[in-house]
């Protein structure tokens, strides 16, 4: 795709040679490109923020947009570096892994793995609500990378969908780091505080908010909202602004709008995440990781049980079948007579109502054992709940990025 600004198709970064663009950001472009020295492929992310700076006639070098950007594009500059310095430190399988970084034209530069894989984003756009299943199994992942960022006291700042990665098995990355984001604005209140309105709690409008890992949170809440309804959810100026004047708060409650469809657990955990003031919500990913990985527990239980209910009554039509089978085999066409062929036919046509009377007992045995298990878990989703079938309503996506 052609992108204002970014470098050239077959630029060299170093030893670095850059094949496309995979995606923008607010304070860069990241490339895919080819490791000559290494024969690998690469991520590389540049330090171009567009509201502040530009790229050179010459197609390579960027400069600040002005003599009045210069003082904050050096202190976003360090920034980037500082974040690269960070991520560095990291080696999980959640975190983008940062392997080098650089500075060259003006700028610096992020080498990070490169994986096949789509942005979170694309994802939802294609794949519709996720299934109870799909959602612990990408969003639990990414609260064990909070988890870790958290604990170094380094925060993101700029969970989105846009910003988590799904590689090819569907591993979820956090990628695209903030921090560069928020230093700007604590540089400078002539800058226009660069986040994303849905996903950005109120503090972070704030010259002072006071961010924390409680930050992060709001906006993985807001993040998982989209993914189980496909709306974003109100912008936060917008909510306390209504709170204030008495009104209804203009988010809805995804416990009330989504209750059926989802485990309660699910759903009271991302209205706890998106609650308006930071003393409400979780104070540490670790809060959430416990809830969710003991709703994980129990739908792999579920699940569980459902493919040993599947198994018997597998084992059960082939033990029928073969049993069929081996009386047509012993009775031979010399055993068979004229006048025996009609008790013959009487007589399979008996072993297979048999069979069939006995598989529907076994199934009826099972779902009754399951519905007494239901009932003594009124929470529980049926069976068919738990093995990861997404709602029947209608989805449709609004307001991803």
């Amino acid at each position: 795709m052609t992108i204002h600004n970014a470098l050239p198709v077959g630029s060299k970064v170093d030893v670095y040679e850059v094949t496309g663009v995979l995606g923008v950001g607010g304070f860069g472009i990241t490339y895919k490109a080819y490791d000559t020295q290494l024969d690998r492929e690469v991520a590389i992310k540049e330090y171009l923020p567009p509201s502040i700076a530009v790229r050179r006639v010459d197609g390579h070098s960027v400069v600040p947009s002005s003599e009045v950007n210069q003082k904050s594009y050096e202190f976003g500059l360090q920034r980037f570096l500082d974040e690269a310095r960070v991520l560095a430190k990291f080696h999980a399988p959640n975190i983008v892994g940062v392997n080098r970084f650089l500075e060259q034209n003006g700028t610096a530069y992020l080498i990070m793995d490169y994986e096949d894989g789509e942005l979170f984003f694309n994802y939802l756009r294609r794949q519709g609500a996720l299934s109870e299943r799909q959602f612990l199994d990408i969003f639990v992942p990414v609260l064990e990378g909070l988890k870790a960022i958290h604990l170094k006291s380094y925060l993101h700042r700029d969970i989105k969908p846009s910003n988590i990665y799904l590689s090819e098995g569907k591993y979820p990355k956090l990628i695209d780091f903030g921090a560069a984001r928020f230093a700007w604005g604590e540089q400078s209140h002539t800058l226009t505080q660069m986040l994303t309105p849905g996903y950005a709690p109120f503090e972070q409008y704030q010259s002072h908010g006071r961010q924390g890992p409680w930050t992060d949170l709001y906006a993985l809440g807001a993040t998982m909202y989209l993914a189980l309804t496909g709306k974003k959810p109100a912008e936060a100026p917008e909510r306390v602004a209504a709170l204030q004047d008495g009104h209804p708060d203009p988010l809805d409650s995804i416990e009330v709008s989504r209750e059926g469809q989802y485990r309660p657990e699910i759903l009271q955990v991302i209205d706890w995440m998106l609650e308006v003031r930071p003393i409400d919500r979780p104070q540490n990913a670790q809060q959430v990781l416990h809830r969710l990985t003991n709703t994980q527990a129990k739908l792999a239980v579920q699940v569980d049980e459902q493919k040993v209910i599947q198994g018997q009554v597998q084992r059960a039509s082939r033990a029928a079948q073969r049993s069929v089978q081996q009386r047509r085999v012993t009775t031979t066409a010399g055993d068979i007579i004229s006048r025996r062929r009609v008790p013959a036919r009487r007589e399979e046509s008996q072993w297979l109502m048999k069979s069939t009377v006995a598989l529907l007992a076994m199934a009826a045995m099972m779902l009754f054992t399951q519905y007494h298990s239901k009932a003594s878990d009124p929470e529980a989703p049926s069976v068919y709940e738990a093995a990861g079938s997404a709602p029947s309503s209608q989805f449709t996506i609004s307001g991803i990025k």
